[in-house]
């Protein structure tokens, strides 16, 4: 006698689903790391651009000013330029013209001091950002090449210069 023996059987098709989910949780599973990996790199990758370009900004601004103070609290005044940390964290320029955020990222700290050698002055820069779970931080010191004999200073917020 001859059967018919056209279809798959019901063990085979609970092996076939079986095997398809595992294949299929293996694949998302790989998916959502390197998705998850993509956005945190992203996230850190965007808050070392914004703090490097606010730090080298402050270096080019600074290296030539031929008049600088850290004065404990922004107060405008005509011809000079400053920068400072508002009120949401943001590094901030402002000058006659002109108000740009230097790093629109959230600033943890951000501080300025004068330091003595001799009788140069330099400008130490301390600046460190959060960006979600991600943090990052910029020190640098600058010698100013204009200005000569400034009171020593710490942990200031604002820079009050003149180019």
């Amino acid at each position: 006698m001859y059967k018919n023996n056209k279809g798959f059987t019901l063990i085979e098709l609970v092996l076939a689903a079986g095997l398809l989910v595992i294949v299929l949780t293996f694949v998302f599973s790989t998916l959502f790391f390197g998705l998850n990996t993509f956005t945190k790199n992203n996230a850190q990758y965007r808050l070392q651009t914004e703090l490097r370009f606010a730090a080298d900004f402050l270096l080019s601004e600074l290296r030539n000013a031929k008049e600088l103070t850290l004065p404990d609290s922004f107060m405008k005044e005509a011809d000079y330029c400053y920068i400072y940390i508002n009120s949401s964290n943001r590094l901030i320029y402002e000058d006659n013209f002109e108000i740009k955020v230097l790093a629109d990222v959230e600033l943890t700290t951000a501080s300025f001091s004068i330091l003595k050698t001799d009788s140069r002055n330099r400008v130490a820069i301390a600046l460190e950002g959060i960006d979600g779970d991600q943090s990052y931080s910029v020190d640098t010191e600058l010698l100013l090449n204009n200005v000569f004999n400034l009171p020593a200073a710490e942990g200031k917020q604002v820079i009050k210069y003149k180019k």
